[in-house]
This record gives structure tokens, C-alpha cells and sequence, in this order.
């Protein structure tokens, strides 16, 4: 026999090693645990920050109609916040629609 055609030490004690490690692993409960804490973590944030971009959405439009009261109304001012509005809305409904396949 050649060398080459041997099984080496170190790759027996690697694969050994292997072995033991897929066999220690944590089963898929542990990681189903872990990724519901995030997830609900997420949902906490997510729904704070959209509450908080509503009140900015809302104050904003505010001040644009105070600012068409005095005739210094910008459709670009306009358009930025419906813009802007229009993505906060669309984002938490991505993030519904992603978050109803998990449950």
C-alpha cells in the first residue's frame, strides 16, 4: 500500500471530530426558540418606529397646510411626504405579509 491510499491520523480525528459535532448539535426546538425572540423583538421595533413615522407623517402635513395657508405650498414638499408616507405603508405591510408564513 502507498501512503496515499491510507486513512491518515489526523483525518480519522477529523472526521471524528465531525461526528461528534453534528451529533451534539442543538435540535431544531432550540433554534425555533431563538428565532421567535427576534422575531418578536422585530415586531416590537417595527411597530414603534411605524407609530413614530406616523406622528412625524402627520405633523408634517400639518405644516404643509400651514405653509399653503400662507402661500408658500411646494408640491416637491407634498410629494416628498406622500412619498414617504406611501413607503412607511408599504414596508409594514412587506413585513405582515412576511410575518404571516412564520406563525
Amino acid at each position: 500500500m502507498t501512503p496515499s491510499n491510507t486513512l491518515r491520523p489526523w483525518t480519522f480525528l477529523a472526521v471524528a471530530v465531525m461526528a461528534a459535532i453534528l451529533v451534539g448539535l442543538p435540535s431544531d426546538a432550540f433554534a425555533q426558540g431563538i428565532l421567535t425572540a427576534g422575531l418578536q423583538r422585530v415586531q416590537a421595533v417595527q411597530t414603534a418606529a411605524v407609530q413614530a413615522v406616523y406622528a412625524v407623517g402627520t405633523i408634517g402635513l400639518v405644516v404643509l397646510g400651514v405653509f399653503a395657508f400662507f402661500g408658500r405650498f411646494k408640491w416637491t414638499h407634498f410629494f416628498a411626504l406622500a412619498g414617504g408616507m406611501f413607503l412607511v405603508v408599504l414596508a409594514t405591510q412587506l413585513f405582515s405579509f412576511i410575518q404571516s408564513g412564520t406563525s
